[in-house]
Order: C-alpha cells, then sequence, then structure tokens
C-alpha cells in the first residue's frame, strides 16, 4: 500500500516538473481535446479509494441483511488509481477504474472474484477517501497545490492563488463569465432559430433555402450554411416521413378503384339477373290468370326473385363501402397535406416569439454587461492564456483552456502572463 502512494506522489512531482519546463520554453505536449468533466459516478487518476469486500455467509440470516454478510480483510483496503486508471485488488488482479461506473466496477470486482476463488456470493462497496488536488503555476500570487471539487473551473482555480482580480471581486468577475456564457448561448439559439425559419419560409414559397442577412450578420461558431444544412436535413426527413403517408394513402386509393371496377361489373350483373328474375314473375302471374300454371310454379318465381333481389342489395353494399374507402383516403391525403401546412406556421410563429424572448434576453445581458465595471476585468486588459497539463491514460497532455474550462483531480493549471506585449499601451477604459 505504501509503494502505491508513492507512486503517486512521483507522479505528482513529475507533473509539476512538467509544467514548469514546458514555461520555459521546453517542446509542448502533444494537444488533447476540450476536458468534458467528471460526473458522481467515475473516477480519476490518482483517485484515493476504500474498497470493501464482504461474502454472503448461507444460513447466517435473512438474505441480503448485514448478519449473513462477513468482511474479506484480505481483500478490503485502501487502493490509489494507477496511471493506467486501474487499481490491482489482491486475490482478484487489476480493475479498470477509470470511465467506469461504480455498477460497472462492483460487478467485475464480483465476477473476477467468483471466477478465480468461487465461494459464496461476494458484494463490494467502494467508498471515495479522496481526490488529488489541482496545481496552479505561473504568474499568479499563490502558485502550489488546491483540494479538487466537483464543478471546478479554472477561474476557479485562479480565484483560490488569488489571481489579477482583487480577492473583493471575484465572485463578481465570475458572474461576469456566466452572463457573457449566456449572452453566447442566446446568441447560438437565435441563429438556429433563424436558420429553421429560413427552411421553413423556403419550403412555403418553394424556392431553396438561402442564408438571409440577418442570420449572416449574427456572431456565432457555426456559419450559416452549415445550420441551414443542419435544419434542412431534418426537415427533409420530416418530409420524407409525410411523402410515406400520402404514398400509403395513394396505395388504398388505387387498390379501391381496381375493386370498384370489378364491383361495378358484378353488380351490373346481379341487376340484370333481377330483371330477368322479375320479368319472370309477371310472366308466371300471366299463365295463371289465364289458369295455365299453379301456384307452386308462381310461389318459385317469386322465391327467386326474392334472392335475385338480396343478392343485389348485397353488392349495392359493398360497392357503397368501397366507394368510401376511396373518398377516405382522398381525405386523408387532403388532411395529411393541411395539417403539414398548419404546423409548418405554428413552427414559424413560435420560432418568431422565441427569437423575440431571446432578443430582449441578449438586450438585457448586454445593456448589464456593458454597464458593469467588470466589462473589460483585469484578464482582458493584461492578456492571459491558460493551458492544462493532464495525466491521461496515454500520457500527459497539454490541454488549451478557457477560464470557464473545467478541471479534473490532478490538473496543472500553467497560467502565462502577456503584459510586456502591451506595456506602455494605455487601457481605453481606464479614467484619466
Amino acid at each position: 500500500m505504501k509503494n502505491v502512494v508513492s507512486t503517486s506522489s512521483l507522479t505528482v512531482v513529475a507533473l509539476v516538473i512538467g509544467a514548469l519546463s514546458a514555461q520555459a520554453g521546453q517542446p509542448p505536449l502533444l494537444p488533447a481535446p476540450a476536458p468534458t468533466g467528471l460526473t458522481a459516478s467515475t473516477y480519476a487518476v490518482g483517485d484515493r479509494l476504500k474498497i470493501a469486500f464482504f461474502e454472503e455467509v448461507p444460513g447466517s440470516g435473512a438474505p441480503g441483511s448485514m448478519a449473513g454478510l462477513i468482511e474479506r480483510s484480505e481483500l478490503s483496503g485502501d487502493y490509489v488509481v494507477q496511471t493506467d486508471g486501474s487499481v490491482t485488488l489482491p486475490l482478484v488482479g487489476s480493475l479498470a477504474m477509470v470511465g467506469q461506473t461504480v455498477a460497472q466496477i462492483e460487478e467485475a470486482a464480483t465476477a473476477e472474484y467468483t471466477r478465480r476463488w468461487g465461494g459464496g456470493p461476494i458484494r463490494v462497496a467502494i467508498h471515495l477517501v479522496d481526490r488529488e488536488p489541482v496545481y496552479v503555476s505561473g504568474p499568479v500570487p499563490k502558485p502550489g497545490t488546491y483540494k479538487f471539487v466537483p464543478g471546478m473551473t479554472v477561474i476557479h482555480a485562479l480565484t483560490l492563488a488569488d489571481g489579477d482580480v482583487p480577492s473583493a471581486d471575484q465572485w463578481k468577475l465570475l458572474d461576469t463569465t456566466r452572463e457573457r456564457e449566456r449572452l453566447n448561448k442566446s446568441s447560438e439559439r437565435i441563429r438556429r432559430l433563424q436558420a429553421k425559419a429560413e427552411v421553413l419560409r423556403a419550403e412555403r414559397e418553394g424556392r431553396d433555402p438561402s442564408a438571409t442577412l440577418q442570420l449572416a450578420s449574427t456572431n456565432g461558431d457555426a456559419p450559416a450554411p452549415e445550420l441551414i444544412a443542419t435544419e434542412s436535413n431534418f426537415r427533409s426527413l420530416e418530409r420524407q416521413r409525410r411523402e410515406l403517408q400520402l404514398a400509403a394513402a395513394d396505395r388504398i386509393a388505387a387498390q379501391a378503384k381496381a375493386e370498384l371496377v370489378l364491383l361495378r361489373e358484378k353488380l351490373a350483373h346481379h341487376e340484370a339477373v333481377l330483371r330477368e328474375k322479375f320479368d319472370r314473375v309477371n310472366e308466371v302471374q300471366a299463365l295463371k290468370a289465364r289458369g295455365a300454371t299453379t301456384d307452386m310454379v308462381i310461389h318459385m318465381a317469386r322465391s327467386e326473385l326474392g334472392e335475385a333481389r338480396g343478392r343485389w342489395h348485397e353488392a349495392r353494399l359493398i360497392v357503397a363501402q368501397t366507394e368510401r374507402r376511396l373518398s377516405d383516403s382522398a381525405q386523408e391525403k387532403a388532411r395529411i397535406t393541411v395539417e403539414a401546412t398548419i404546423d409548418r406556421e405554428r413552427e414559424l410563429k413560435d420560432i418568431a416569439q422565441a427569437v423575440a424572448e431571446e432578443e430582449i434576453t441578449r438586450a438585457t445581458i448586454g445593456h448589464l454587461l456593458a454597464t458593469s465595471t467588470f466589462a473589460v476585468p483585469e484578464a482582458r486588459r493584461y492578456p492571459l492564456s491558460y493551458h492544462i497539463l493532464r495525466r491521461t491514460q496515454a500520457g500527459l497532455r497539454r490541454i488549451p483552456a478557457e477560464d470557464v474550462t473545467e478541471l479534473e483531480p490532478g490538473d496543472v493549471v500553467l497560467v502565462a502572463n502577456d503584459r510586456a506585449a502591451v506595456a506602455g499601451v494605455r487601457d481605453p477604459g481606464a479614467s484619466n
């Protein structure tokens, strides 16, 4: 256990030395993607964990109760997540920790122990004892190590290190940073809404969507053509779905038309038979009046007429039902088309309202930032650049960072101050 902790300490020293070497002009490390932050269910390299194993003893109490659990002291203990993202447990072996949830780790430990040693059911409990601190290096009043807390950002670390901003104003600067982020996100939402509105209007007018002047003039990260292409793809999928519905209605209509041709021919045949049976009844009745036939013959002729009339009514009913199906399919096509038009107009109306609300938000935040004493903070007057030296399973990585970039345990925040580049230049926001 002491060897494990010593290894972690040596790695920390190596990180700090690497950070100072990078500032001294040595070749930089390879860049890595921006950090995504840790969640409550993940562990990082350097985390100190208390892992306890409990074995269920059959017949020692109700299943799942504490009375039926015995701690396996030969397995339980404190462990440190190594640089390869794993811990090594006695009698179990190496288990991956970084990027795994607690449930996945417990399941893997249980499965590995059972595979190796068998025995009764094993339960595993993992408790996070401590995380590696973050390190701040560079032109700050108090460089050094600071306790890591979830959600910690570069500006939090600089605040702890008494960066360029006076301590009394640190939280105001944080609020200003958050408001700038809100302003940027609001601008991006407006761009996406405008792109969607342009695609909907182009569909309504029967033309290809184009980047409007209003959309192209809004500042944002994604170009206007890219936003419009993305919204066009979504709208194309919606049109395909609607076209499939219309095609289904067309198939039903075509089937109903084909059936109507056959059914009407059958109805015409039943009408001809009905006329024959009706003429036969009249002939038999005339013969009866002259005494040339019997009542039995008249009865049979009338029975045949009734049967023919019944078949004719059935044929008419089927024809009417098929005609109704044909009419329903036409109404379904009309309904799909009308609903698509209504939905499109409703979306355009909702977009216009959402854009108006976002514009109010942007105007309010912009006014606050413009009138705030922190609209041009010290970090902007004397440009600071930040990099994070992060230890990963693939080795050390140098990551370009901003003041709101989220940190991970063990990160080294490298601060560089470019005041020399602006020495002698008067700040336009300063008072006389």
